[in-house]
């Protein structure tokens, strides 16, 4: 799913909804970029307000849930820490991707929108995120759709059944 929100629009013009949006962000990540800067952007700051007032960290082991609201075509939004951003490619994607995958799933959500963990700031490519979440135990019994760029959307698309 593009990350674009005319497209969002459509689907709320629609009444077509997804269960839940799994979103990830460094704990220096200011303005929050990628998919999480959209949502924020149209929440109002609304995400933007929950780390300034403590609710959300950004470290490793942080991980919220609130209802999306009228505007995304989203039920819940899951808000998840990475962390301190590395300089360069030296964070556990593996063990990020379990954690997302753990909470959601005790949350009982298995069917849900994602950008995956790293890809806002452009830490990892599109093709090598998507491998690394395939390649995961129970990754099969998940529908997952994945939102980013157009880009890294026909990336992922061209190379992987996702």
């Amino acid at each position: 799913m593009p990350a674009a929100l005319s497209h969002w629009d459509e689907m709320l013009a629609s009444s077509k909804q997804i269960d839940s949006l799994a979103l990830t962000f460094w704990q220096e990540e200011r303005p929050l970029q990628g998919v999480a800067g959209l949502v924020d952007w149209r929440l109002c700051g609304g995400l933007s307000r929950l780390i300034t007032a403590g609710h959300a960290s950004g470290q490793a082991d942080d991980s919220i849930m609130m209802l999306a609201g009228p505007q995304l075509p989203f039920v819940k939004v899951f808000l998840f820490g990475l962390g301190p951003e590395p300089k360069m490619y030296a964070f556990d994607y593996t063990a990020t991707s379990l954690k997302v995958r753990d909470v959601l799933n005790r949350a009982g959500v298995h069917s849900y929108a994602l950008q995956l963990p790293g890809r806002a700031t452009g830490l990892i490519a599109p093709r090598r995120a998507a491998e690394l979440w395939q390649e995961m135990d129970g990754a099969q019994d998940e529908q997952v759709i994945v939102v980013d760029t157009k880009e890294a959307c026909k990336e992922i698309a061209e190379h992987l059944d996702f």
